[in-house]
């Protein structure tokens, strides 16, 4: 499963959870990781940990201009 952890900030305020803290790879609501539940007779392999193939920083964030779904025109998104 991927979580992505939200944060958000005004332009020199501090960061703080967005709306949504949690989303997945579409952007739609999801658990914290530490609410997952394994399926009936799994097991966690390792503890959760950030994916440091993307475009990140060494604490693993991701920073962009909104955070999906948004509601504002795509031409207003910053784009890779």
């Amino acid at each position: 499963d991927e979580v992505f952890q939200n944060e958000t900030r005004f332009p020199g305020g501090e960061w703080k959870p967005a709306a949504e803290p949690y989303t997945d790879v579409n952007g739609e609501k999801a658990q914290s990781p530490e609410d997952f539940e394994c399926p009936p007779g799994w097991t966690w392999e390792d503890q959760w940990s950030f994916d440091s193939d993307r475009a990140v920083d060494e604490r693993g964030w991701e920073y962009g201009v909104t955070i999906p779904p948004d509601d504002k025109p795509k031409s207003w998104v910053a784009a890779e």
